[in-house]
């Protein structure tokens, strides 16, 4: 590759972020958010969060993900053909989703989540939500409502009257 030099921008939270300027030999995934948390917060640490980063392509108006440091290099190298001298990307964070594990490849335990929250079981709780039996589930058609519109649902005992407490 040669040594064209681009200056890097992020967009990140509806703001602009100017990084500096960089060329291929020396950008990866890891430097562009390193870069990017350092001009955010100040502090010298590897964010350890995930993050989606798109490029936009200003030659097609095109914006196109880029996962891996191969990605990021052949970004560099369509900037250069295209005799770009800017690159702007958008970077997301990605929220924290948690994901079930395998309970078949896991032994007969229940499945517990670990980490920085407390050890949850979840032993029980689909019989807890949806109940035991049959008999415990809930079922509009038994039940008769007063009122003339069917939509309408009075709370209480049979005086009307809603205690709390």
């Amino acid at each position: 590759m040669g040594l064209d030099i681009f200056k890097i921008y992020v967009t990140i939270d509806t703001k602009v972020v100017e990084l500096g300027s960089c060329d291929a030999d020396h950008i990866s995934m890891i430097v562009l958010l390193y870069t990017l948390s350092k001009k955010q917060t100040g502090c010298d640490k590897v964010p350890k969060d995930d993050y989606s980063v798109w490029v936009y392509l200003p030659w097609s108006s095109e914006k196109k993900e880029v996962s891996t440091d191969n990605e990021i290099v052949e970004v560099f190298r369509l900037f250069t053909e295209h005799k770009q001298d800017a690159i702007m990307f958008e970077i997301e964070k990605r929220p924290y989703i948690p994901v079930a594990l395998d309970v078949e490849a896991s032994s007969s335990t229940p499945p517990k989540f670990t980490g920085d929250i407390p050890i949850v079981d979840f032993s029980g709780f689909e019989q807890n939500l949806f109940g035991d039996n049959e008999g415990d589930y809930y079922y509009e058609d038994d039940h008769d409502y007063e009122g003339d519109n069917e939509d309408e649902v009075e709370l209480g005992d049979e005086a009307g009257e809603v205690e709390l407490g």
